[in-house]
């Protein structure tokens, strides 16, 4: 992985937030989405521990950005 370009994808926490259900669920995601191996899912590299509650998740960078992007791009064109 050395000189890769990478996407680091941070967990937002709130103060007010349950933060056992919140580690549970992103620890399940991270899980299955290192189980998973399909040509249109990105691999899951790892979690690099920072300290405290903030665990960003690491996937390789994709240079047209986050799909949920591409797709409000299409629905909301620019004018």
């Amino acid at each position: 992985m050395a000189g890769c370009v990478i996407a680091v994808k941070v967990l937002k926490v709130y103060k007010t937030s349950n933060m056992e259900k919140i580690l549970k669920g992103f620890t399940r995601e991270a899980v299955i989405w290192r189980q998973l191996s399909h040509p249109n899912v990105l691999p899951f590299y790892g979690i690099f521990r920072l300290g405290g509650s903030n665990s960003p998740r690491l996937s390789p960078w994709m240079k047209n950005g986050a799909l949920v992007e591409e797709k409000l791009q299409d629905a909301y064109p620019r004018v």
